[in-house]
């Protein structure tokens, strides 16, 4: 008899493990999700990466949009930052 509860303790070891391996294959079956597009950025947002890139990286000192003029300033830590003059 202790030899037919060893085999059945057997039994439900092996179902186990063929269940882990079915639910691991269909983890990885998932379909992939679509990547998101980036946001388009917004006129003042397209000026102002303009100037930054200007004069060989260094920025401009300013520039105009919306017929207000922005000019270049440094934070505390160094940050430049476009304020409106």
């Amino acid at each position: 008899m202790p030899g037919k509860v060893r085999s059945k303790k057997r039994q439900s070891k092996q179902r186990q493990t063929k269940q882990r391996l079915r639910q691991s294959k269909q983890r990885q079956s998932k379909p992939k999700k679509r990547q998101t597009r980036k946001k388009k950025m917004n006129k003042y947002m397209i000026a102002k990466e303009k100037a930054r890139k200007s004069n060989n990286g260094r920025g401009a000192e300013s520039f105009v949009y919306n017929g207000i003029t922005y000019k270049r300033a440094e934070t505390k830590t160094g940050m430049v930052i476009y304020k409106r003059s």
